[in-house]
């Protein structure tokens, strides 16, 4: 293909050329181990006298102006500026037209820096020129370059070069194909990378959380496949097909009249733009407006913007009802009464809800809390908060060891009943099934072991 090249070149070649990175990328996140493990793989090849070493493969977009954007290989690069730089060669990486547009790089970048310093004082300091040397004129990358007017191409070429290794992880494959996906202008797809990015990096309570990982790995994929009826596992590179979906464009094909309903979401944004509401929408929240209304754990995903939208509703989602934060109590007091309800009970430290197998339980019981709020909201949730927490807390009380596998296997039912309703009533059936639960605990009377299950116990018990 004309519009593709591969060949192999120098690391002189490479990093004195007009490279940028674009807006959409993921800011840079190697640690001082990959750096070290970086500079040893090239000190050990240098040391053993190997006339060459290729460090891997990097892909770049070439602009019409003759500038190269990194699609593939920001980090390694930027990790190989840092390095040259500290070894005096006079370049630095503004001089290659390098910018960052997420403060948690510059963090890196700073850190990386000292890490790289103190390597090549204790390793190399008097042979900081030859080993320089090496390290332009020997070492290697494979430059794959795609023109211009190409670009999905090199999103395609990315996505493939990183299913299979290990430097991302599973969710970020999903911002690359939905971003490709997306026919806005560019300042959308900056916002939408913004968004993406400030949720791996959520800082709150002097914490620092990757909420994305947390909702889509642990939650939304998972819910979606027990709602399925099917045992939900850990969420891989192999999984990432289930978050993507349809293009709702006028010409595409594959589209039915199953899909209509899905430019409701398209048309509510369009009408809130102008300022216009919709009346009678329900709102998750008691006098609160939805931002994504339309949107549910189990819809259609469409690609592009809408996934983006997507996910960014369920990140808040989950901030309002398992995060105490300062704006989430000046928020209505049945939030309040929820999350003080979640802490008392899954999070108590007499429960010691810190072992493995409690944690897996507690995901699982926010996932069915998830579920539930987004279908009928924060009333509806309040209505069931004790009957989903005496569902899954059963297990705590069933087993000595709760196991991953089980807890996997084991709620698939209670999603496909929660998932199917088309009204609240219709999860009675849960009631029914928690009374039962209750009256085998209360003739079984209270479990000897393990530590922190009687309380477990008595939160259940207690529950009218």
């Amino acid at each position: 293909m004309k519009h593709i090249s591969a060949n192999i070149v120098n690391v002189q070649d490479i990093l004195f050329s007009k490279l940028s990175i674009p807006k959409y990328q993921r800011p840079y996140v190697w640690t001082t181990c990959n750096v070290e493990q970086l500079l040893e793989d090239i000190y050990n090849n240098w040391t053993n006298q190997r006339s060459k070493y290729r460090i891997g493969s990097i892909i770049l977009h070439e602009m019409s102006d003759g500038n190269f954007e990194i699609v593939d290989g920001q980090q390694r690069l930027t990790t190989l500026l840092l390095i040259i730089k500290n070894l005096n060669i006079g370049n630095s990486i503004n001089d290659n037209n390098l910018r960052f547009y997420h403060q948690s790089s510059v963090e890196n970048i700073n850190t990386n820096n000292k890490a790289i310093k103190k390597w090549i004082t204790n390793k190399i300091d008097g042979d900081r020129d030859v080993f320089l040397k090496y390290l332009i004129n020997c070492c290697e990358v494979v430059q794959i370059v795609v023109l211009d007017q190409y670009l999905s191409e090199a999103f395609q070429m990315f996505d493939s070069q990183n299913g299979k290794g290990k430097e991302l992880e599973a969710y970020n494959l999903l911002k690359a194909y939905h971003i490709r996906a997306m026919k806005d202008c560019e300042y959308v797809k900056v916002a939408c990378d913004q968004r993406w990015e400030s949720s791996t990096n959520f800082e709150s309570n002097d914490k620092v959380r990757n909420l994305l990982r947390q909702v889509i790995n642990e939650h939304l994929y998972r819910s979606r496949i027990w709602s399925k009826g099917c045992d939900a596992w850990s969420f891989t590179k192999k999984h990432i097909n289930e978050f993507k979906g349809i293009n709702l464009e006028d010409r595409n094909p594959e589209l039915s009249p199953m899909h209509n309903t899905l430019w409701l979401q398209v048309f509510y944004e369009l009408f809130s733009e102008k300022g216009l509401q919709i009346k009678g929408l329900k709102s998750r929240l008691p006098g609160k407006e939805d931002k994504y209304p339309f949107c549910s754990v189990n819809q259609i995903i469409v690609n592009g913007k809408l996934f983006f939208d997507y996910i960014d509703n369920y990140i808040e989602i989950y901030k309002l009802l398992f995060l105490n934060l300062k704006t989430n109590n000046e928020q209505c007091l049945e939030l309040k009464e929820f999350r003080d309800y979640y802490y008392g009970t899954c999070k108590n430290d007499e429960t010691y809800w810190w072992r493995t197998g409690d944690t897996y339980l507690r995901e699982l019981y926010k996932s069915l809390a998830i579920l539930v709020f987004d279908m009928y909201g924060i009333n509806g949730l309040l209505k069931y908060k004790s009957i989903l927490y005496t569902l899954v807390y059963d297990v705590r009380l069933s087993f000595k060891i709760v196991k991953y596998s089980r807890v996997a296997q084991c709620p698939k039912d209670i999603f496909r009943i929660i998932a199917n309703s088309t009204s609240i009533s219709d999860l009675n059936y849960l009631r029914t099934k928690a009374m039962e639960v209750k009256n085998k605990l209360v003739s079984q009377g209270v479990p000897e072991s393990p530590k922190g299950v009687s309380v477990v116990y008595n939160n259940i018990i207690a529950e009218e």
